[in-house]
């Protein structure tokens, strides 16, 4: 069975054909389409904006960097329902240690409410936990924040359009 070239979810009938890959949908073309791009975009400019942000404020709070992405963990159950995940921001340090906090406090007052809460409540809070109190390497970037500013990138070189005739 064939797989989708962006997603890799298993293709059961049709898929889109595109340069000898094959996507479930139109979406996961396009946004196979800005991938390829993104994985050509030169390392010295991803390094410019990558220091750029990085040096600059933060654009939760306004205060000072470093500012990359942070992580909070969630989860919300209700009987047989239950559904968790990870919620990512770009900010300072400072703001991500307080959504991690809201993470915990969230998972406290949401996630037991179901079978699946029951298990995956007191994971969802260990991870907000250990990931605000635990000292930040300040100095390393996540790999997330450059991926993020390649496909911003691709998708300013697709927005643009071909180039015209000379």
């Amino acid at each position: 069975m064939p797989s989708c070239a962006y997603c890799h979810g298993v293709i059961l009938f049709g898929g889109v054909k595109q340069d000898g890959l094959t996507f479930c949908n139109a979406k996961c073309q396009a946004a196979g389409e800005v991938m390829s791009i993104a994985s050509e975009v030169p390392p010295t400019l991803v390094a410019e904006r990558l220091l750029a942000i990085r040096r600059g404020p933060c654009p939760k709070c306004g205060g000072p960097g470093p500012v990359d992405l942070q992580n909070s963990h969630v989860i919300t159950s209700l009987l047989v329902v239950t559904s968790w995940g990870t919620r990512i921001e770009l900010a300072c340090n400072r703001c991500g240690v307080k959504k991690k906090i809201w993470g915990i406090l969230h998972c406290m007052l949401m996630g037991w409410w179901g079978v699946w809460g029951l298990i995956m409540t007191p994971i969802q809070i260990m991870r907000n936990f250990f990931g605000a109190f635990r000292k930040p390497d300040l100095a390393v970037t996540t790999p997330q924040l450059e991926q993020m500013i390649r496909v911003d990138i691709a998708q300013q070189v697709m927005a643009q359009g071909p180039p015209g005739p000379v």
